[in-house]
């Protein structure tokens, strides 16, 4: 195995992330299932008018709106193109000499607008030009069109511009990167510049104001009209940026959630183990057994230096400690131990109740891994100098330092840690237990990797420990340091403090007191209340930093202002997306108040009806054509509003049909073709009523008469036409390619009436306006003049159609994406708790979950009814040898993990729920039940209720001994278990933060822990207190007598026996 890096897990919003189905089903049955993360309170998706609460996201929302607003700078540049071109031709036609000074103007004008058109599709320019080039477009724009009123004012009439007019203030509203209040604004006065311009330009020409009031009326109504549109397709779109723009910073928390929780998680893994076995781990998580054995991940290592230390008087403290004070020294204390490890290049292994227990040379091979490992002893030591003086109680150090071979891994499938295993892990704990407390027991072996760094003296360690004097081994207690450790030779210090800390010659007493001991902030220069201060932060912690998440923002604004990849997705001719799921996904989407876009077809067939009113005939059978029509209208729209909005009200029938509509494209399409086709017929229809005009050059009062049928303007149906158009693209419930048809088809319709069918009525209307000279010389015949300004607002109308349409696929991508990121996000916070499930208790992992724990914060509990567990397999060591046939050992390893994971498989089934795995150390496995909180009681609960957690445990532990049985029976093996069970008050919490690490303290611990080092083979050994309870269960028992215990005296014991099946039967049912 070789060591390697664990993944940038950063990066997996970009790839797909494998959680298993078993550990996505018990995160759901553990913690429910996982929500979005939330990102902004003031969501306005759901209301039609309104703006973000929260200045900030609202300020943040018109950058980003201005931003994709920018997109359609082109279609205005384009129009702006369009009309130079249409003005030139029309110059063109009727060239004269007073037409030369026109035409350089126009052409000069054209060729700005291609470099601006052209500038426009350069991604490298800077933002801010082509934010602005929006506003000179505009300005331009209006320049020409007022120019162009100017320049062709020979009839006076203000008939004249109007069309450019009504879809210059529509692309106000739809193209400028403004407030509604502001398009509002400079579209009124577009408009009121024209009608003074018009109004002006006719007094001039005729003195005669009677016929004004009619054709400004009419024009007013079409540009409000236009107004109208503009409006509705203002609020829309921006009712779709704003939902955009919600998806973006959702997407961009989403992002964050993914970085900080992949750091989180590598944080958390790489606390309890080493990058090559956590990305192992990571890699073949959740794959399952690999042939007979599950995987294992053990590698062997070469001269390593273990290092156990255990706190001498501990219990004494715990027993008059409050949970949480007990918890806070001990973090305190440890954390300490944790940064001197970091220093002196130790891996800490495990921390076994007030013992801690740590290696040097693995998983990161030293040379000087016994002179580290001493360093590391000697500040350990001096360490508890804090302990001792806050809790005015005399404790103490003993270390005891063991060097050898190990194989380092992790065991089993729940509550991982790294551990190092062997025959000299086993040594260098009794190196500890033989030790002196305030001195640094070290081996024969350790002191041969020494070069005379140290003055040693003899330790006598055979004389207090009998493995030592069974193996004949020779041990030594350190003395003095001689050599100072090299600055290069530590971790993250300064050269002073180093120098402080090395050069200063300690030494040791017999009794293990130092002579003239220093503080730990004297000696090393750290702060006991300093590791991983409160204050601390991450890197790329934006969680409540505003400044950078709306940097954040801004950049992931940056990333998404470009279309290329959209581009790359649609075919270029039909603006459909290559992959036919997604285009399928896009057209059955339902946008919201997508009705309002209808609501404008009825607008357009209102206003145009009214304009016409004011300056042609009205007749029975055009008033009679606008009323059915607008009934048409209006019904069909108000079914649409009424079943998106209050669908309570609507019979089942119209629902049905409505949401046939709404998913079938062909309906919708068809749907909207026929209101399309409704509103052409009411504008169109008023044509054919009317009669022509006498030619008589007149102004008279006689002209408006309603009485008279005649047409006297003629172009107001092309302006009406015009409206049309503009209401076709403010729909939203067609694509592109729909409204392309049907805006080629109704502009060619008008065409056809205008130059075909009725080419009279427009011959007529141009001998009652102009001369004979201006129609021979100046002026081209309106029907031609007309039809082309028709057909270029179409073609600007079909390419303003085009890119709206990409826009808006554009935003449907994001959605899709933003969607996909919180998938991936909550697959990857599932993977994250299942992992931490596998660090750390369930109960635990709930409340350390979803929080940036600084070490102040720290998880701790005091139970008074616990049960606690010990069983250990004792010939295991005899099983265990490092042979070449065993692969050094490994695979009595592969074995022994076997048996732990299929011991953490009985803990899944719902029986054993109120029982936890705390850890494992070598072959003996510790759990406790009545932690979790699966059950309530209460003081007054009966025993039977109370206990209830101690007859599963006992139960668990029957079903340990049969799990082995049926191992022994399938391997050939003679496996035993030898149990302790105990039962009281313990002390639970989580040591470290950043590295946590769960333990229970307590004499209930101790206590269960000598029942079972003090047992007998196959059997579960209890005190008698624990038996009093457990009889309440119906279970049978062999007094064994008293026996002496470590710390307690002599104990009154029993062996448990299991009830029988009648009896499991009668007490608690039927088994499930």
């Amino acid at each position: 195995m070789t060591n390697g890096d664990v993944s940038d897990n950063s990066k997996t919003c970009d790839g797909v992330i494998d959680v298993p189905v078993k550990v996505m089903h018990i995160m759901n049955a553990r913690v429910g299932p996982l929500k979005d993360p939330e990102v902004m309170s003031n969501d306005p998706t759901g209301r039609l008018f309104t703006h973000f609460r929260n200045v900030m996201d609202e300020k943040l929302y018109r950058i980003y709106y201005k931003r994709q607003k920018l997109h359609l700078v082109d279609s205005f540049v384009l129009l702006s193109c369009i009309f130079d071109v249409y003005v030139l031709i029309m110059a063109i036609l009727k060239y004269s000499e007073n037409e030369i000074t026109k035409i350089a103007i126009v052409a000069l004008l054209l060729f700005v607008n291609i470099v601006i058109f052209v500038l426009c599709h350069i991604q490298r320019l800077l933002v801010v030009v082509r934010s602005n080039v929006v506003y000179v477009i505009w300005i331009l724009l209006i320049i020409q069109i007022f120019f162009d009123l100017s320049w062709n004012s020979n009839s006076g009439l203000p008939s004249e511009g109007v069309t450019w007019i009504v879809v210059l203030v529509y692309m106000t509203y739809v193209m400028l990167p403004v407030t509604l209040a502001l398009c509002i604004l400079l579209s009124c006065l577009v408009s009121v510049g024209h009608v003074c311009a018009v109004s002006i330009i006719w007094i001039q020409k005729t003195n005669n104001v009677t016929l004004l009031g009619n054709q400004v009326g009419a024009n007013i109504l079409l540009i409000t009209c236009a107004h109208a549109l503009g409006i509705i397709s203002y609020v829309f779109l921006d009712k779709q940026q704003r939902r955009s723009f919600v998806q973006t910073k959702s997407s961009l928390s989403v992002k964050v959630t993914i970085e900080k929780e992949s750091k989180q998680q590598e944080r958390l893994l790489l606390s309890v183990l080493p990058k090559h076995v956590a990305s192992e781990m990571l890699r073949d998580w959740g794959e399952g057994a690999d042939g007979q054995f599950r995987k294992i991940f053990l590698t062997r290592y070469e001269n390593v230096s273990i290092l156990f230390a255990d706190i001498v008087g501990f219990t004494a403290i715990s027993s008059s400690c409050t949970a949480a004070e007990l918890v806070k020294t001990l973090n305190e204390l440890f954390a300490n131990f944790d940064k001197l490890a970091n220093k002196f290049h130790q891996h800490r292994i495990k921390i076994l109740g007030d013992c801690y227990y740590c290696v040097c040379g693995a998983p990161e091979p030293r040379p000087d891994h016994a002179v580290l490992c001493i360093h590391m002893g000697l500040n350990v030591v001096d360490a508890i100098t804090y302990v001792r003086e806050k809790t005015k109680r005399d404790v103490n150090m003993r270390v005891g330092i063991h060097t050898g071979a190990v194989l380092g891994g992790v065991l089993g499938q729940k509550q991982w840690q790294y551990d190092v295993l062997g025959k000299e892990v086993i040594l260098a704990n009794k190196m500890e237990s033989g030790g002196i407390p305030g001195r640094v027991h070290i081996s024969e072996t350790t002191m041969s990797f020494l070069h005379d760094e140290f003055e040693l003296e003899g330790g006598n360690g055979d004389q207090r420990e009998d493995y030592i004097r069974l193996l004949g081994l020779k041990t030594y207690l350190v003395k003095s340091v001689l050599k100072p450790l090299q600055p290069e030779q530590v971790n993250g210090t300064s050269s002073k403090n180093d120098k402080q800390v090395t050069a200063k010659k300690k030494v040791f007493s017999k009794t293990g007191s130092p002579g003239n001991s220093p503080s730990l902030e004297q000696e090393d220069g750290i702060l006991m209340n300093t590791y991983e201060t409160s204050g601390q932060r991450e890197e790329g912690d934006l969680g409540s930093d505003g400044g950078k998440l709306e940097q954040r923002l801004q950049e992931a604004l940056l990333e998404r202002d470009n279309e290329q990849g959209v581009s790359k997705q649609l075919h270029h001719l039909s603006m459909r997306f290559v992959d036919r799921k997604l285009e399928t996904r896009y057209q059955g989407r339902r946008e919201q108040f997508s009705d309002m876009t209808s609501l404008g077809l009825c607008l357009v067939a209102l206003f145009t009806f009214l304009a016409r009113l004011c300056v042609l005939p009205v007749t029975f059978f055009v008033l009679y054509s606008f009323i059915i029509g607008m009934l048409i209208l209006v019904a069909m729209t108000t079914f649409t509003m009424a079943v998106n909005h209050n669908p309570n009200s609507c019979p089942s029938c119209l629902l049905r049909l409505s949401e046939r509509v709404a998913q079938n494209i062909v309906l919708r399409i068809l749907w909207t073709g026929f209101l399309v086709l409704v509103l052409t017929a009411t504008d169109v229809v008023d044509m054919f009523g009317c009669a022509i005009t006498n030619h008589a050059n007149s102004t008279s009062n006689k002209w408006m008469l309603p009485s008279d049928p005649t047409c006297k303007y003629p172009p107001y149906f092309i302006h009406t036409g015009t409206l049309v158009l503009m209401g076709i693209a403010s729909l939203v419930q067609i694509g592109q390619f729909v409204k392309v048809v049907l805006v080629v088809s109704i502009a060619t319709l008008y065409c056809v009436l205008d130059v075909v069918v009725m080419p009279q009525l427009f011959d007529s209307y141009d001998i009652s306006v102009y001369s004979q000279y201006e129609r021979d010389h100046v002026i081209l015949p309106s029907k031609y003049r007309l039809a082309a300004a028709l057909t270029a607002v179409a073609v600007a109308v079909i390419f303003f159609c085009r890119r709206t349409d990409s826009t808006s696929r554009s935003l449907f991508l994001l959605a899709e994406i933003s969607d996909k990121q919180k998938e991936q996000v909550t697959l990857l916070r599932m993977k994250n708790e299942a992992l931490v499930y596998n660090l750390l208790p369930g109960h635990v992992a709930k409340d350390f979950l979803g929080s940036q724990k600084k070490d102040d914060e720290l998880y701790s509990h005091a139970y008074d009814e616990v049960g606690v567990i010990f069983a250990a397999c004792p010939n295991f060591h005899d099983f265990y040898n490092e042979s070449a046939v065993n692969n050094n050992g490994l695979e009595c390893f592969r074995f022994l993990n076997e048996i732990i994971s299929d011991y953490d498989e009985l803990l899944e089934q719902r029986r054993f729920s109120s029982i936890c795995k705390i850890k494992t150390v070598g072959p003996t496995y510790m759990a406790a039940s009545g932690m979790t909180g699966t059950v309530q009681v209460t003081k007054s609960s009966s025993v039977r209720e109370r206990w209830k957690h101690l007859d599963d445990l006992v139960q668990f532990a029957f079903a340990m001994k049969e799990t082995l049985h049926k191992i022994n029976e399938q391997s050939f093996n003679n496996f035993i278990l030898r149990i302790g069970i105990n039962h009281g008050p313990v002390i639970a919490g989580v040591i470290g933060a950043r590295k946590p690490h769960y333990d229970i303290w307590g004499n209930t611990v101790n206590v269960s822990s000598r029942m079972e080092s003090t047992g007998h083979a196959g059997k579960i050994q209890v005190v008698e207190e624990t038996m009093v309870i457990l009889k309440e269960f119906g279970y049978k028992f062999q007094k064994r007598g008293l026996i002496k215990v470590k710390g307690k005296g002599e104990l009154m014991t029993y062996f448990v026996d299991n009830r029988t099946e009648e009896e499991e039967v009668m007490l608690n049912g039927l088994p499930c």
